[in-house]
């Protein structure tokens, strides 16, 4: 039975939400240590909340839509002709909603502090590279790890929906290195890419 597009674009738009809270909201709630002076995740807890937040919905949607939420899977998935250009256009903009909205959330729950809240350049779970950011990786440091992951994280899903059809373990086991490439891009200074949707709650408070 053929999916309806607007169902695609309710999964898309849930699961982008949902990996955007939970990960940027691991991030920037619990990232370091709190007031109350409990120590944070760190960039290990941090990587297994975006990791294990897509586990979650690869199961719940992935049978919807195929559980992208991400523009440069669907782009990619576009570009090698595993989608059609008008679902393509429908995932993006239900990823740019879904990331939208979580971050406007999330900024909603951070504001809520009793002490104050100011959104300062990483207040909201955003990463980067140059100075003042971790170790102060240069451009092309950060180009170099943006590249290479984004090849990886790419190259992994696109076999693991060739597989995944025959065989269930593959779609996890793509979700993993999911938290895998994100711990490698907190380390590393690199995003993936501006489409990774850290994008949009760190910038947020430009809005």
């Amino acid at each position: 039975m053929e999916i309806k597009t607007s169902s695609k674009f309710i999964a898309e738009l849930i699961g982008t939400f949902g990996l955007v809270l939970f990960g940027c909201g691991a991030a920037a709630i619990a990232g370091g240590t709190t007031l109350a002076g409990t120590s944070g995740l760190g960039l290990l807890g941090i990587s297994l909340a975006f990791g294990l937040s897509v586990v979650v919905f690869a199961y719940a949607i992935g049978g919807v839509s195929g559980c992208h939420i991400n523009p440069a899977v669907t782009v990619g998935m576009l570009c090698a002709r595993r989608i059609a250009a008008k679902d393509a256009i429908v995932y993006i903009i239900a990823q740019f909603a879904g990331a939208t909205l979580a971050a406007f959330v999330l900024s909603q729950i951070l504001a809520g502090q009793m002490g104050g809240f100011t959104a300062t350049e990483w207040a909201y779970g955003s990463n980067g590279w140059g100075k003042g950011y971790q170790n102060e990786y240069d451009m092309a440091a950060a180009l170099i790890v943006e590249a290479l992951l984004t090849a990886i994280f790419l190259f992994v899903h696109f076999g693991d929906n060739v597989k995944a059809r025959k065989q269930h373990y593959g779609r996890t086991r793509y979700r993993f290195n999911f938290g895998i490439d994100t711990l490698g891009c907190h380390s590393g200074d690199g995003n993936l890419g501006k489409s990774r949707k850290k994008f949009w709650a760190g910038n947020l408070r430009r809005r």
